[in-house]
């Protein structure tokens, strides 16, 4: 898709057919994190238990990934730009 004929704009999360992960399990990566991120080897554990890499799993975390659902709001698991 192009907008104003100038770049093409793809599709992100859960508009993209070809996303692997969707917006819920992101966040509940996320919250995940958040709670054992002290933990030694927390990190490995979640990408195991997601079926992801480590890379992955740090790209949701720092944002480079999934980073504009940062920035929106979630009301009782949905989200809501």
């Amino acid at each position: 898709m192009l907008k104003n004929n100038k770049r093409s704009i793809s599709k992100r999360g859960d508009n993209n057919p070809n996303s692997r992960l969707r917006s819920g399990i992101v966040i509940e990566i996320r919250d995940e994190v958040s709670r054992r991120r002290k933990v030694r080897g927390a990190m490995a554990q979640i990408s195991r238990d997601y079926g992801m890499s480590r890379g992955a799993l740090h790209d949701i975390i720092s944002g480079r990934r999934w980073g504009w659902l940062i920035k929106t709001k979630v009301k009782k698991g949905v989200v809501v730009a």
